[in-house]
This record gives C-alpha cells, structure tokens and sequence, in this order.
C-alpha cells in the first residue's frame, strides 16, 4: 500500500470535517457507560436528526406496535445502542453527500449504501448476529474511502468509478493497480483519524474481504459483505452474475435455505424504499424481489442439475478407482487386496457351508520369460486368466495372488468337487499353447494344490487353509509339476500343514 498516497488523502484539505453533533455522537459510542440523558442531550441540540431517528425507529423495519415520540422512550423500548447507530448514521450522512463534489453525481453509491445497510440488518437479525445494528452502520458507511477519493483526486477518480461499473470487487482491483491503495483501508484509516469505534474501522477496512477481519468480528463482517451483495441484486438490472454470487455467499457464510433468502429479499426492498424518504436518498429504478428470487431459483435449479451430474461423476469414478483398486492391472481378475477382504467375508458367515480353495502356479515360468520375453510371459497370464474365468462355476473367485500364482476360492463346494475343477484346468491348459512369440507356440503346464475346509473358514483359520493350499501345490511341483494335489486338514489344525523350502 502506498503509505505516502494514503498520509496525503487524509491530508486533503477538501475533506470535509466532522460535524459537531457527529463528533459527539461518535465520543457516546466509544463510551461504555453512556446513558439515556448523554444521547437525549446531544440529539436535543439538533431537531432535525432527531426527528429523523424517530422517523426511522417508528418505520416498518422496526415494526414497533405504538408510535415513539421521544429520543428516551426509544432508548427504553429499542435500546441504547439502536439509538446511537441511527444517530451516527444520520449524523455523518451529509458530510458524505458534501465530500461527492459537483462532477458526479454520488446518487448510485449512496443507493447501494441504503440497501446494503437494510439487509445487512436483517440478515444480522436471521442469523442471530446480536450487533445488528452495527451491521446497519457498517454498510452504510462502509464506502467512506470512496469519498475521500474522490475529494483527493477528482476526476481520475470519477473515471476509475465509471471504468468499475457496479461492481465494487472490480473497483478494488483497479485502485491497487493504479493507486497502490484502495477505498477500504483509506475509509479505515480516516475512520481511525475522526476516533471511529475500533469494530466500525474494522468493518470499514475488511468490508470487501470478511475473511481478513478477526474471527471474533467475522461473522458481523459477513453480514455487512452479504448485505452488499443483496444491493447489488437490486440494483444491477438483469445482473445474473450478481445473484449468483449472492446465493453463493449466502449459502457459504450462513446456510441461508430458499424462504430466508426471500424474507431476506423482501425485508430489504421494502426496508429500503421506507427509509429512502428519511435518508433522502431516492431508491430509483430497482428490480423486485420477486424477479430476483425467480432469477435466483433458476439458479439453484441449475447448480442442482449441476450437483447431481458431479454426484453421478463422482459415483461413477469412485467405482472406477474401487475397480481399479480391487482388480489386477494385468489380468483383470481380484488382486490380493479384494482376495483378503472376500476371504475375511466368508470367515464371518458363519454358515458351517464347505469352503474349497484351489492354489495355482504356472511352471517353470522364468524359463518362459527367458525363452521368450516377458511379453510372452504376460500373454500366458492373461490367457490363463481368461481360461480361468471361464471354466471356474458363478459362485466362484478367481484371484491373482501374485506373479504366475492364482486362487481359487469356491464357496459350497467339496474337497471332491474342487479336486475335480483342478483336474480339469490342469488338462485345459496343457492341451493347447496359452501364447505365440513371434512363430513359435508357448506350451505351458501348471501345477494345482486343492484344499476343503468341510465346515467353513474361521477368522482364525483364513491363513492356515491358504498355507495348506500353498503347500499342496508344492508337493504337486516336487513330484513332477503338471498334476494335482489335494490336502486333507482333519479339524482344521494347522500343525498338520507340511513344511515347503524357498522355491520353485
């Protein structure tokens, strides 16, 4: 920030001064112990803005049941710091109006500031923010930078408004990039020169960015932010652009559902128009809250067919990734994480239904790879994978288990039934090449190793039947490979499983 800019802005003898009754006012907010008769003293001195402060306080956006006729009998009623922040807010307003000069007409800022303020109260008050009243003031004065700005420099500064537009965001951007400053830290800084209270030089400063206040202010900041965003709705005709980014805001900040953005809507556009007259400040050519709340559920719609094609993409890919997950990249076929896990399913059945498992090793399948690549070697996997599938009954898993080794698992089925499938993989796989390199035909045998857990699986005994598997399809390899092996486990007691060397 361009500290020199800002020190010669504050400097600006074209600012106005405070006037007395402001000054005043602004010394009973900074003051804890403040009563009745302080504000009843300082609003006495001034009929004018003490009749606009009753105004305001006896208007619909108070919705008191009997008139108030007296400064006292407000504070009683609505409180003392009601009456302070009306009192504030009317007391700095022509100042402002003073500071626009003669080149342009400030007529659309002020507008905002009006609207931004009713609704920043009235989301304040939805939200349960108890400084709703602070939201009012904050959003009223929340662009005293811009004046201060346009005292300063005049012209270039109208130019720099005209090239904004209505959007206050885009405002900001071109006052860093062409000043090195921006509105909110000079209307902070000259809020700190005139002894605002420290949280309306905060909501000054961070109005435009509520996630830089402190936490414990954020909240009041967000209700200022969304205040703003609702005048814009209004006031930018067939903004599109704007409602989206209300209902955005709205739903991120403070969970607003479609009937609080309506009474939200509606509070604020009759509000306003009410309390226009008090300000005098003439609301103009707006759009209803009726064209706003159409336009923002075509919106909602959208974002909702939207949310569903993301659901469904989502969806979609997760089961890609499960897949992806779950399955050899290779073969196709489960790998050894989805193997545990249907494993670890069948030992919590509990149905004491035959469990068989069928060990597989293609042979000497280094020799293969040596022989004749390591593509040739995938193709015998692959192919072997496919013949798997295909001979293995529906209720059975195929799984690569790792290298040239598979499983079988197959749910109700005996040691006889699993015995006989092995036999007949064994005679399929021999009968005819599994792959070609190049002219030449790759034969290949496998080995099988075939155990039955007669009465189930057990979390407990998951391991030993693979174990036994294992070693079956061991012995199956030392007496000559290409054959079958079967191993009875009586009771399921592991210590009957035979040992097996590292090895082929």
């Amino acid at each position: 920030m361009n500290k020199r800019t800002l020190a010669q802005v504050l400097e600006c003898p074209r600012l106005p001064s405070l006037p007395a009754v402001a000054v005043q006012i602004i010394d009973l907010c900074r003051q804890d112990h403040a009563g009745v008769a302080d504000i009843g003293q300082v609003l006495s001195h001034d009929p004018a803005l003490s009749a606009k402060v009753l105004q305001t306080i006896n208007s619909s956006l108070y919705g008191m049941r009997q008139r108030i006729s007296s400064v006292e009998r407000a504070v009683v009623m609505l409180g003392l710091n009601t009456v302070k922040m009306l009192s504030l807010g009317f007391g700095l307003l022509p100042i402002l109006k003073d500071a626009a000069g003669k080149d342009y007409d400030p007529l659309p800022l002020f507008r905002r500031s009006l609207y931004a303020a009713t609704a920043a109260r009235t989301i304040a008050k939805q939200v349960g923010i108890a400084e709703y009243e602070e939201a009012f003031l904050g959003a009223l004065l929340e662009d005293l930078g811009v004046f201060a700005l346009l005292q300063y420099l005049h012209t270039p500064y109208v130019q720099l408004l005209q090239q904004a537009g209505p959007r206050h965001s885009r405002l900001c951007q071109l006052e860093q990039r062409q000043l090195d400053l921006d509105h909110p830290s000079v209307g902070a800084a000259l809020a700190e020169k005139w002894l605002f209270p420290q949280w309306l030089i905060e909501v000054i400063r961070s109005h435009e960015d509520p996630s830089s206040a402190p936490p414990p202010r954020r909240p009041l900041l967000q209700a200022v932010a969304l205040g703003a965003k609702v005048a814009d709705c209004f006031l930018t005709l067939g903004g599109q652009s704007e409602v989206d980014d209300y209902l955005s805001a709205a739903q991120r900040w403070f969970a607003l559902d479609p009937k609080a953005n309506q009474q939200l809507l509606e509070t604020t556009y009759a509000g306003t128009r009410e309390l226009s007259r008090f300000f005098d400040i003439p609301t103009g050519a707006v759009r209803g809250p009726d064209e706003i709340l159409v336009q923002a559920n075509e919106l909602l719609l959208q974002l909702s067919l939207n949310a569903s094609q993301n659901v469904s993409a989502l969806q979609e890919r997760n089961r890609q990734l499960r897949r992806q997950s779950d399955t050899d990249p290779l073969t196709g076929l489960a790998n050894r994480r989805f193997l545990d896990a249907y494993l670890d399913h069948l030992s919590h059945v509990g149905d004491h239904k035959p469990v068989s498992l069928i060990f597989l090793d293609v042979d000497h399948f280094k020799q293969i790879n040596d022989t004749f690549g390591h593509h040739a070697g995938d193709q015998v996997l692959v192919q072997l994978a496919r013949l798997l599938e295909e001979t293995v009954p529906p209720n059975g898993l195929v799984s690569r288990y790792g290298g040239e080794e598979f499983l079988l698992v197959m749910a109700t089925c005996t040691l006889a039934c699993a015995a006989a499938l092995a036999e007949k993989l064994r005679l399929a796989v021999a009968a005819a090449p599994l792959a070609q390199a190049g002219d030449r035909p790759v034969a290949v045998t496998i080995s099988l190793g075939v155990v039955c857990a007669e009465k189930g699986l057990t979390p407990d005994t998951v391991l030993a039947y693979l174990q036994a598997a294992d070693a079956a399809t061991y012995a199956a390899k030392k007496q000559g490979r290409n054959c079958v092996r079967t191993l009875a486990l009586q009771n399921r007691r592991t210590d009957q499983i035979p040992s097996r060397s590292v090895g082929d």
